[in-house]
C-alpha cells in the first residue's frame, strides 16, 4: 500500500516539511491513522512557539530603548510631512477653485 505515483521522483523543495503528503494511492488513505485530536495540536502548537521564542535574540534595554527612540522620531518626522503636505495641498486647491470660479 506504500507504492508512490511516480517512481524516482525528487520531493519538492518548497513542500517537504510543510505537511504536505506524497504522491501515494488514494485507497491508501483510508488506512491512514495519523489523525491529530485537535486540543492535541493546539500543544503541539503552544510547546513549539515556546522553543522557538526561546530561540529568539531578545535586545537589551539600551538597544530596546534606541530602537524605540528611532521609532519615535520617525514617527514625528512622518506626521509632520503628512502634515505639511496636507495643508500645503488643501490650501493649493481652495485656490485653485477659487481661481476657476472668478
Amino acid at each position: 500500500c506504500w507504492e508512490n505515483s511516480s517512481i524516482g521522483r525528487a520531493p519538492v523543495s518548497k513542500t517537504v516539511g510543510w505537511g504536505f503528503e506524497s504522491l501515494f494511492s488514494r485507497h491508501c488513505f483510508k488506512y491512514n491513522t495519523t489523525l491529530m485530536n485537535p486540543f492535541q495540536k493546539i500543544r503541539t502548537f503552544y510547546k513549539e512557539t515556546l522553543s522557538e521564542l526561546g530561540k529568539a535574540s531578545w535586545p537589551n534595554f539600551e538597544e530596546l530603548r534606541g530602537s524605540t527612540v528611532v521609532v519615535i522620531a520617525g514617527v514625528a518626522i512622518l506626521g509632520l510631512f503628512i502634515s505639511v503636505s496636507d495643508f500645503s495641498l488643501t490650501n493649493c486647491v481652495e485656490l485653485l477653485t477659487i481661481l476657476i470660479r472668478s
